[in-house]
């Protein structure tokens, strides 16, 4: 969720609000998530927010909670959805790809998520299906698409996107980085004559 300051920027932001409003429950990821939806509901539309239960509406009662997710759930899902606006070493999308048994469910990822670019590389030919979370209808038709992909193409985009988290582990990402120190301090190294990495 989007900080108080943040939201305001936004021009669809009270029709937002209302639709996600429209819900009996809305979870977020961590209790700072939760206060910062349940300011912004207070603000913009001059609701009655209490900060440990959710937003009473006219019609009905909105719960707010925090509920931090595991891994263990991702198998039982249509599609998974990273919608992120900034982040950088978020592995969710990673950990999901391991969970999957056998559903190989659609996986559409925010364009401003590290892992992205990493799968789009894979993706070549294909009907790229990663997002841009601030286009609500980009986002929409994704969803739509993702929801209809036939058996065979999720099991095609299961397979390449399994071989790139198989073979971008802890361990080649560490190789790399090493790789790159030491192809780069030679190189000071020898414009300099300097020995200090």
């Amino acid at each position: 969720m989007l900080r108080l300051t943040s939201f305001w920027c936004l021009g669809m932001r009270k029709a937002l609000l209302e639709g996600m409003l429209g819900a009996n429950l809305v979870t977020f990821q961590s209790p700072v998530y939760q206060k910062h939806f349940l300011s912004t509901c207070s603000s913009l539309l001059v609701l009655e927010a209490t900060t440990t239960e959710g937003v009473q509406l006219d019609d009905h009662f909105v719960n707010v909670i925090s509920l931090a997710i595991g891994i263990d759930p991702h198998g039982f899902a249509d599609v998974l959805m990273v919608t992120s606006l900034r982040e950088g070493m978020n592995l969710t999308c990673h950990e999901f790809i391991i969970c999957q048994d056998g559903s190989h469910c659609s996986k559409k990822f925010s364009e401003f998520t590290s892992s992205a670019s990493l799968f789009k590389d894979s993706m070549i030919g294909h009907f790229d299906l990663s997002i841009n979370p601030w286009d609500y209808q980009q986002t929409a038709k994704v969803i739509k698409s993702a929801l209809e992909m036939d058996k065979a193409e999720k099991e095609y985009r299961y397979k390449k996107m399994h071989h790139v988290v198989v073979n971008h582990t802890g361990e080649y990402w560490v190789n790399n980085l090493n790789q790159s120190l030491a192809k780069h301090h030679g190189r000071i190294q020898s414009v300099t004559g300097n020995n200090r990495f």
